[in-house]
């Protein structure tokens, strides 16, 4: 479209809002924000100058008008195909048929090359043209044909359409639009372009810390973007590294001057592992091609995975396809990632019907998710029954809210370990003086694996509860400081702390509402259980426990939760410690237990 802003017609956007179905007083209320802008010209002093027509560059509301008023040239392409006289474009039998695609004001037109529907797609070029004011730029334009198209048939189209042939060896929205065998010479822009940049820093006097930020945040982000669609040779991405890591160490590229003291191996390491946290290039490649692929599983209807499933996967899943014949270079990239997706993949059970028994993954088991005794074929085949009234879907194990990061991908590639230094996290507990060797130690380990918190009462109640992966504690005291009952209890079993720590609150609140009381106020010591409750639901095993501390709270009624320092709960670390005692687990009404005391009136001091 030549100027697709300036010339989109006012009363051609009324009538497509109106068709649609929008309200007519808001539609006049559009209207009114988008016709009353004036310009002025400054330097002439001329002014105000009325328009008659046109969206607002830089309006964050034009490009959603815009969108309205591209809807008016998919409405006249659909019907046309609807009626038989275009028929698009397919990939494979049983793919959807594609007439367009839009991206902003360009346009892909697909139609089968002959005499008819180009003279249709004229037609309907020119009608849409009059009615919304919008120009098409044929000069701009170019029509590529297959390769069994005829010369004679070619000459036809483009005289009918008045666009030049042009060809696939170029570049679209800077991404080449044909991959061909020699794959490095192809996608080697990126290296040269990297190159370039690289090289206007050589004059600059920067330390290594300078260069590291402007390698992190300029060089490694330039390729991202090919990334996120095509898979980059090894032998290119080494190359990329090498010319980092040159520069790091030296402050040049070009030159063989200084040494390199470590490969760029271990420079890629994460700083908890002894490195500077750089990228490895092939590793975030895989990454972000999994989200693509991520994508492909979790949103089967949307129209690239119906083109993929058609084309590649027809009579199977996404995790159990296999190459094929003739495939294109991005679908190789998506099996290269097809291991690491499907080993992080984990069905979220809704009503079972979806998700059967033996083959798909299923458990909340971190090592395999799959069950492992023998079943009979009818068995394994089977769905999974659930008491819940959902839709079975697809949740990331490794991402807390269960969706696909890359970054969560690219550290389980580049075996990133959570807590690869756990003597830091030890050190760093805010612990009192040790009285003996022994109870340190105990204290210390159920620290560092446990989790706590305290629960308060507003309307007369003070209860407070801490949990540990295998003990926890409710209780509840008056306002007035007066006791009214305390209980600790062992859970067995090994959780992650998030995971412990929701469950114990989980464990709270159900102990809470079969007492009876409401009007209560969590104060939690987690900053991760307290995030989560405040934000929305999100699909996994942790989100699942996050959601049925909120179901519990909507029970209860009156339920407020807050965040709290962990030194104002100590009373519910000492009777958690005090499950794992020699006198272990024990229920207290009234009259708190003598180890409990002092500890009370700690917490409510502070």
């Amino acid at each position: 479209m030549s100027k697709a802003y300036d010339r989109v017609q006012w009363r051609f956007l009324e009538a497509v809002l109106v068709k649609m179905g929008f309200a007519r007083h808001w539609v006049n209320v559009l209207l009114e924000s988008v016709s009353a802008v004036r310009y002025h010209i400054l330097y002439e002093r001329l002014g105000p100058i009325v328009p008659e027509c046109g969206l607002r560059q830089g309006d964050p509301l034009s490009p959603y008008l815009f969108l309205f008023v591209v809807e008016g040239l998919s409405v006249l392409i659909e019907e046309e195909m609807s009626m038989g006289r275009l028929h698009g474009a397919r990939v494979a039998r049983g793919a959807p048929a594609i007439s367009h695609l839009l991206f902003a004001d360009d346009c892909f037109l697909f139609l089968r090359a002959n005499i008819q529907e180009s003279e249709r797609m004229r037609c309907i070029l020119d009608t849409y043209a009059t009615a919304s004011g919008q120009r098409i730029n044929y000069d701009k334009s170019a029509i590529c044909f297959s390769a069994n198209v005829s010369q004679p048939i070619r000459d036809g189209v483009v005289q009918i359409l008045g666009v030049a042939e042009g060809n696939t060896t170029g570049k679209y929205l800077g991404l080449p639009s044909l991959v061909g065998r020699k794959k490095r010479e192809i996608l080697g822009y990126l290296k040269e372009r990297i190159l370039t940049r690289v090289r206007s820093w050589n004059s600059k006097f920067l330390s290594r810390a300078g260069r590291e930020v402007l390698l992190k945040n300029v060089i490694q982000a330039m390729p991202s973007y090919a990334m996120m669609v095509f898979l980059l040779p090894l032998s290119l991405c080494k190359e990329i590294e090498t010319l980092m890591n040159g520069y790091w160490w030296t402050g040049s590229v070009g030159s063989r001057k200084g040494i390199r003291w470590r490969a760029w191996e271990g420079l890629a390491q994460p700083k908890a592992a002894g490195g500077l946290g750089f990228r490895k290039l092939h590793e975030m490649n895989l990454a972000l091609l999994g989200k693509q692929a991520w994508r492909l599983v979790t949103r089967p209807q949307s129209l690239v995975a119906r083109v993929y499933k058609a084309r590649y996967f027809p009579r199977c899943a996404f995790f159990d396809s296999k190459e094929g014949s003739n495939p294109s270079y991005i679908w190789r990239g998506l099996l290269a990632v097809k291991d690491v997706v499907r080993e992080g993949c984990r069905r979220s059970i809704g009503n079972g019907l979806d998700t059967t028994i033996g083959n798909h993954a299923w458990l909340l088991c971190e090592n395999n998710p799959f069950i492992t005794a023998a079943l009979a074929e009818e068995v394994a085949l089977a769905p999974v029954a659930s008491l819940l009234n959902n839709q079975d879907s697809w949740y990331w194990y490794w991402d807390q809210k269960g969706a696909y990061t890359v970054k969560s991908c690219y550290k389980r590639l580049n075996g990133a370990v959570s807590n690869q230094r756990p003597w830091a996290r030890i050190w760093n507990l805010s612990v009192p003086p040790k009285d003996g060797r022994q109870e340190c130690k105990t204290y210390v380990r159920h620290m560092y694996r446990g989790a706590s918190w305290e629960v308060k009462a507003e309307f007369g109640c003070y209860c407070s509860f801490a949990g540990r992966c295998n003990g926890l504690w409710l209780g509840a005291m008056g306002d007035d400081g007066s006791f009214l009952a305390a209980k600790n209890v062992r859970v067995s079993g090994t959780y992650s702390i998030k995971e412990a720590e929701a469950m114990s609150l989980r464990e709270a609140l159900s102990w809470l509402k079969n007492t009876g009381m409401g009007g209560v106020v969590v104060e939690i010591d987690s900053q991760l259980v307290y995030n989560a409750i405040l934000s929305s639901s999100f699909n996994s095993a942790y989100g699942f426990l996050v959601d049925d501390i909120k179901e519990l709270a909507s029970a209860i009624g009156d339920v407020e939760f807050r965040c709290v320092r962990r030194s104002a709960n100590c009373a519910a670390h000492v009777v958690a410690r005090e499950a794992f005692s020699v006198a272990g687990c024990g229920e207290w009404f009234n009259i708190p237990p003598d180890f409990l005391v002092s500890c009370l009136a700690n917490d409510l001091i502070q």
